[in-house]
């Protein structure tokens, strides 16, 4: 059946213009809404993994080296360095664009014109592969340009794709999704014979083997791909074997799909060596078991062939031999076992070190029903209810096509975590995809009919049709529910203000779209005032830079020998790419999972940012600065909130209980840890007033010796109560790690000394950085963090410190030289 047109000419010009309406209805809402908050306070917003790739981006462009790029970052990872996680080809295209755009003179001002519009162009080209896969399942337009529609407002395929969300999650769909194009396609041709004189059949598995080869040079986890495809052609031909149909050929397309994307990434494979690569040992393990599954179904269903066995033995065969080779390979290979057992569980737990950490990052949680619900709405039930049709479908007329499709969708179903045993949101992106065709397929043909049924209900005759009313009711309750499931919570939610008070399936995309996902402003100010204020670290930031050798004995990559100069950022591990690409800084610990730290039964044994925040003793968190050559802390509100301070605590491997129980008069490991000491207490003595058993204490929390604070932020998040004080809290701090002065005297032993000096930050708020010791033996001893007068690089001023002595006072002027070289002052 044709829309609107018996001309194919016209139908195909009418097809062609809606499709691009869509493109552009994709584009619109991909940009326009959130342009004025992603160019907006003389920055690019860029978030999540973002600024990491235009890192790579600018070092690609505007270095002078372009088409190098870099494999070895010393920017990350501080001190140490390490080889960047990115697969190359999402920004390598991106900056081929751009480079072609500026005739080959690129700048940084070309770069922030163009990249922010690079995911959402991807992202509006996936509804027109949509169609086309809808057009081979069902060759059906109405169809198609329903599924193009679904996918053009998805939820988490917009997130990904809106103006400014530079990660490659958005390419990873779009990609994946046209090599299964090629794929159905392939299958389609197939029924024109199989041979090679089958050229369309043979160009098509080429194209999905190809358009498999960019995906993986996009994201090194496009194993999940290769995986259903695997799936797919394995049962396919185990189902033509079966029926004693040719099916050889089949094996040939797995070969030829797996083969060419190893061939792609075979110039990458084991840079710098096969374990610690991008494209790795389990790239390899992969494509060899995929391939050698291949050659096994080939030698089995020979084998069967001529001894005329049963044909389903091969399933038993394939059992046996499969249980066999993993019993042999934990006996006589365990390495390699556990290889393949990190490869499975990789979807799970993305190589984490703790499964209890899954849970407390947002996106590798699972989906559950009610995330499904909140991202897909009412296509959810058309989905599954598609699914079942499209199950019977298949039973009835064994389309392969339809095969596909199950495998695909049952797999990222699963993967979701829907099912919250397995799984992580961040594969909804993946779903998305299926939900649209299978939604698309069950709203029209729903509507199909529900209107065939109401209109034949006329024609009936009641004497001769009895049933003439239910056909009648029944083509009425499809109908309903279609619209009911479609507008809904509308009419019911009528009341509510624009744009509450439309059908969720509108209302959601169109929230996404108005709140694209930024750092707060305060965020970027920081950085700007980083790259502005601090010195420069002596790494050039579009360098290509010397890739450390592999040590021979521990099989790790050497350590990048740094400038004398150079420092390290310690900052949450949220920001860590932030820091890198807009103050151009090295951090310590970023999104990657570097720099986070690690404690073996209780003992540190690699520092890192979740270690020193959540430390209590100031020697110990100083020690672990030393050994990371951390010169400047940044703290903020997020990270010292309850729910993210504890995935600190979960990281580490510690319980969050023993950070907030409290004990016997004395703090929580939570008030006396290092993050809300600095960034509620500004590193100052603080009586804080706490109720125990019903008892009201005064517990003092001691001063931070080697932290002073060089920024803040301009928002107060919030106001804390301490006794007798009230403490503006700041979206951001910065607190530069210094030796501090020593300031020595004599006093009556046993005599308590007070010194203090009033600090004025750069937002002009005003504390009291004040020390408390007792006289011990005649002698006191002060270390302090603050010069007198401006500090050093910083709108941060401090008065002269009093010192108070019983009755006696008297006040002394420190200078920068004091505080940066450890200098003694007697008194």
């Amino acid at each position: 059946m044709k829309i609107f047109s018996d001309s194919k000419t016209k139908n195909k010009i009418l097809v062609f213009v809606l499709l691009v309406i869509i493109f552009f209805l994709a584009f619109f809402v991909r940009t326009y809404f959130s342009y004025n908050t992603i160019f907006s306070d003389g920055f690019v917003k860029y978030n999540d993994d973002g600024p990491y790739h235009m890192r790579f981006l600018e070092n690609l462009l505007l270095g002078g080296h372009f088409p190098s790029l870099f494999y070895f970052d010393p920017f990350v990872n501080f001190p140490h360095g390490a080889y960047s996680g990115l697969a190359p080809l999402y920004d390598y295209f991106l900056a081929f664009i751009i480079w072609l755009i500026s005739f080959g003179k690129p700048t940084s001002e070309i770069v922030n014109k163009v990249a922010p519009f690079y995911p959402a162009v991807l992202g509006s080209l996936i509804p027109v592969v949509i169609y086309f896969i809808a057009k081979a399942l069902w060759n059906d337009q109405k169809i198609s340009l329903v599924a193009a529609f679904f996918i053009a407002i998805s939820p988490p395929i917009l997130y990904k794709s809106l103006l400014g969300a530079n990660d490659h999650h958005v390419a990873e769909v779009l990609l994946s999704s046209l090599a299964l194009m090629f794929l159905f396609y392939a299958l389609k041709s197939s029924k024109k014979g199989t041979s090679v004189k089958n050229k369309k059949l043979w160009f098509f598995i080429l194209m999905t083997g190809f358009f498999m080869g960019l995906y993986l040079l996009t994201w090194t986890g496009a194993i999940l791909f290769f995986f259903i495809i695997f799936l797919f052609l394995s049962i396919f031909y185990l189902k033509e074997f079966i029926s004693k149909k040719t099916c050889n050929w089949i094996l040939s397309v797995g070969t030829i799909i797996f083969l060419i994307p190893f061939l792609m990434v075979f110039p990458f494979l084991g840079r710098p060596n096969l374990n610690l690569g991008i494209y790795n040992i389990n790239h390899v393990i992969a494509f060899f078991l995929a391939l050698i599954g291949f050659l096994i179904l080939w030698i089995f269903g020979n084998i069967i062939k001529k001894k005329s066995l049963n044909r389903w033995h091969i399933i038993t065969f394939l059992a046996v031999f499969s249980l066999a080779l993993l019993l042999a390979l934990k006996l006589f290979s365990p390495s390699l076992f556990e290889k393949i057992i990190i490869l499975a569980n990789g979807l799970n737990n993305n190589g984490l070190v703790s499964a209890n950490f899954k849970n407390s990052v947002g996106e590798m949680r699972p989906l559950q029903y009610g995330g499904a619900i909140i991202n897909f709405s009412s296509l959810l039930f058309f989905f599954l209810f598609g699914f079942f049709i499209i199950f019977y479908i298949f039973l009835k007329e064994k389309k392969p096509e339809h095969l596909l499709l199950i495998i695909w969708s049952v797999v990222t179903f699963l993967i979701t975590g829907i099912i919250p045993f397995f799984g992580q949101t961040r594969f909804n992106i993946y779903l998305a995809v299926n939900i649209a065709l299978l939604a698309g397929f069950i709203v029209v043909k729903g509507f199909e009919f529900g209107f065939k049924a109401f209109y034949i209900s006329f024609q009936l005759d009641e004497k001769s049709y009895p049933f003439k009313k239910y056909f009648f009711a029944g083509s009425i309750f499809i109908l309903f529910n279609l619209v009911f499931f479609l507008i809904f919570p509308f009419p019911f939610n009528a009341g509510l203000a624009w744009p509450n008070s439309l059908p969720n399936i509108v209302l959601e995309p169109l929230k996404i779209s108005k709140n694209p996902v930024v750092f707060k402003s305060d965020w970027y100010s920081l950085l700007k005032w980083l790259k502005e204020k601090t010195p420069d670290p002596g790494i050039s930031f579009y360098d290509l830079y010397t890739e450390p050798e592999i040590n021979n004995k521990t099989g790790k990559v050497n350590d990048y020998i740094y400038p004398q100069n150079a420092y390290g950022v310690l900052a949450n591990w949220d920001f860590g790419h932030a820091i890198v690409y807009y103050a151009h800084r090295s951090v310590i610990a970023n999104p990657f999972q570097l720099g986070i730290g690690k404690k073996e039964n209780g003992k540190v044994t690699e520092p890192g940012s979740a270690i020193f925040f959540t430390e209590i003793d100031e020697d110990k968190a100083i020690g672990y600065l030393d050994q990371l050559k951390a010169r400047y802390v940044i703290t903020d509100d997020k990270f010292s909130q309850l729910g993210h301070f504890n995935s600190a605590v979960k990281w580490i491997g510690e319980d969050m209980n023993a950070y907030l129980n409290q004990p016997e008069d004395s703090l929580t490991r939570y008030d006396n840890s290092m993050l809300i000491r600095l960034h509620f207490l500004d590193g100052s003595e603080t009586l804080i007033e706490k109720k125990v058993n019903n008892k009201k204490l005064d517990l003092i929390v001691k001063a931070l010796r080697h932290f002073r604070i060089l920024y803040e932020s301009g928002s107060t998040v919030s106001v804390f109560p301490y006794k007798n004080v009230i403490k503006e809290i700041k979206a951001a701090k910065v607190f530069e790690y210094v030796k501090g002065a020593k300031i020595k005297g004599s006093a009556p032993s046993g005599i308590d000394v007070t010194i203090s000096t009033e600090v004025v930050t750069n937002q002009g708020r005003k504390f009291i950085y004040e020390n408390k010791a007792t006289a011990k033996d005649g002698i006191f001893e002060f270390v302090v963090p603050y010069s007198t007068g401006i500090q050093e690089n910083s709108d941060v001023s401090a008065s002269n410190y009093t010192i108070k002595i019983g009755n006696y006072t008297k006040s002394i002027k420190v200078s920068e030289e004091d505080i940066l070289q450890g200098k003694t002052i007697q008194l």
